[in-house]
């Protein structure tokens, strides 16, 4: 993706043409739809009909996205935080792990 090929005020006649001119994969669907969300990290454009005019170009990309899958089980979040299966689901006060 050659993002330093853009500047303010250029206008793409569809994303087709978008992805030709930063040398990226065309692609559709959802892939499509995340590849959009991506760019965003990089500058910010505006569609009009198929149209694509971009507005602003940040300096620093924007932080992607925190993965967060698996928060919930706690052998991820805290893996040395070992329980029996004896253990596994009583409430933390009767364990008295202090």
């Amino acid at each position: 993706m050659k993002i330093s090929k853009l500047s303010e005020g250029m206008t793409f006649k569809n994303y087709k043409e978008l992805c030709l001119f930063l040398d990226m994969p065309i692609k559709s669907g959802r892939s499509k739809q995340l590849q959009l969300s991506d760019l965003s990290r990089y500058f910010i454009y505006t569609k009009e009909g198929q149209k694509i005019t971009i507005t602003e170009i940040f300096k620093e990309p924007l932080p992607s996205k925190t993965d967060l899958r698996g928060i919930g089980n706690n052998r991820k979040v805290f893996p040395n935080f070992l329980i029996s299966k004896e253990d596994e689901n009583k409430s933390i006060e009767t364990l008295n792990l202090k």
